[in-house]
């Protein structure tokens, strides 16, 4: 399977990209005057399979809507807006200084969020794995688990059955 991953994107006249694979590492960082909707989805798929799509901002731009809807995937954004300086935190525990323009920023501000969303089911997830003992991947488990809504233990007796 592809890396998993999730994508921060700031649209505007500068477009900015953030991929995280499922462990919150930054995998992409990129942004671009005028980028087309067809450029970001070329650039995204080339680096991984993206089940998440993410925005910073309440309600999420329609650009992010139709990039979400071009991979077939969940879409994730805050409630409210937050203010400039919570995103800033956010991204603090991320190398910036590589990422100095605010676009990319914003990006990844949204991508972190998302991660941080899903990442107790992650969690709970590598906790069944230990406790049944099992050696599956994880990325496999966590896209049907998380983008297909299948529950987890239906996942894992699907995989122990496999392997029989």
């Amino acid at each position: 399977m592809e890396k998993l991953l999730i994508v921060g994107i700031d649209p505007g006249t500068t477009t900015a990209i953030a991929c995280l694979d499922i462990h919150g590492s930054l995998v992409l960082s990129r942004s671009g005057r005028n980028m087309t909707r067809g450029e970001v989805v070329k650039m995204v798929n080339r680096t991984g399979k993206p089940f998440i799509v993410a925005s910073d901002i309440f309600p999420p731009p329609k650009k992010v809507e139709k990039i979400a809807a071009s991979f077939s995937a969940m879409l994730i954004h805050p409630e409210e807006n937050p203010k400039r300086k919570k995103k800033v935190e956010k991204i603090k525990e991320m190398d910036i200084r590589k990422h100095p323009n605010k676009h990319e920023k914003d990006a990844m501000a949204a991508a972190l969020y998302a991660y941080k969303r899903i990442r107790p089911e992650i969690n709970k997830i590598e906790q069944e794995l230990k406790r049944r003992r099992m050696k599956a991947d994880l990325e496999h488990i966590v896209f049907r688990v998380l983008a297909r809504r299948e529950r987890i233990s239906s996942v894992l007796e699907a995989i122990s059955s496999a392997e029989l």
